[in-house]
C-alpha cells in the first residue's frame, strides 16, 4: 500500500479526519505509523495502524486449476472445497461463498461483503457424466433394412435426440427365437464407448 492508500483508508474510517495534516511511515506489509505532520495545528503525536491487503481471488487461482474434472453428479460445497485443498488452495472459507449454475456446469467461489482478506471471484468448470440408464428414455426401436449396429443407433438417436451416439455403442444383439415370422424381435444393451461423457448400461 502507498502513503495515499493507507490514508485514504484512515479517511474512511474516521469521519471527519483532514488526512492532508498526516504523513505515514510504513514499518511492514501490514502496519504504518500514522504521524501528524509538524506544522499542523490540528493534530500531535502518532498512532500505529495494523491492516490487511486482500487477495483477489482471480489472481490467486492458477487458470489451469480450474477445471474441477467429471463427476456423476452435480458437485457440492464439499467437493470443491475438497478440490482446492487438494490443489493447495486452503481457504478461510467463512470469508468466501461457494454458487453454482448446473445449466453451465460451473461453480463460482466469491468473496463474501464483508471479508477482509479477499475480494472478487473465480469461475470454475467440470462435466457431468450421465447415466445412461437416465437418458435413454424410449427404447422400443422399429428398425428396417439390415440390422446393424449403426442402424441401431441412428433410430436410437431418432427417438432419443440429446444422445451423442458417437459417445456409445450396441452390444449382446440377440434375436428373440420364440418369434417364428417376421418382423422378428431382438434385444441389445447400449454401452459407453467414452466413460467422460457417459457410465452405466441399457438394454
Amino acid at each position: 500500500m502507498s502513503e495515499e492508500d493507507i490514508l485514504q483508508k484512515i479517511a474512511e474510517k474516521v469521519s471527519g479526519i483532514d488526512i492532508n495534516d498526516l504523513e505515514t511511515d510504513l514499518m511492514s506489509n501490514n502496519s504504518a505509523k500514522i504521524i501528524a505532520k509538524t506544522d499542523s495545528e490540528k493534530y500531535k503525536n502518532t498512532v500505529n495502524v495494523i491492516f490487511t491487503i486482500k487477495a483477489e481471488l482471480n489472481s490467486i487461482i492458477s487458470n489451469e486449476d480450474r477445471y474441477l474434472g467429471i463427476y456423476d453428479q452435480n458437485p457440492t460445497e464439499e467437493d470443491i472445497k475438497k478440490y482446492l485443498i487438494n490443489n493447495g488452495y486452503d481457504f478461510i472459507w467463512n470469508d468466501v461463498e461457494i454458487t453454482f449454475n448446473s445449466d453451465s456446469q460451473t461453480a463460482t467461489v466469491k468473496a463474501k461483503d464483508k471479508s477482509i482478506l479477499y475480494y472478487g471471484s473465480v469461475d470454475f468448470s467440470y462435466f457431468v457424466r450421465k447415466d445412461l440408464q437416465e437418458v435413454i428414455t424410449s427404447t422400443n426401436l422399429e428398425i428396417s433394412g439390415p440390422l446393424t449396429i449403426n442402424s441401431y443407433l441412428e433410430v436410437l438417436k431418432e427417438q432419443n435426440p440429446e444422445l451423442d451416439i458417437n459417445s456409445m455403442t450396441i452390444i449382446d444383439i440377440t434375436r428373440d427365437y420364440s418369434q417364428k415370422e417376421s418382423p422378428y424381435r431382438y434385444s441389445a444393451t447400449v454401452v459407453p464407448t467414452n466413460n467422460n461423457v457417459y457410465y452405466g448400461a441399457k438394454k
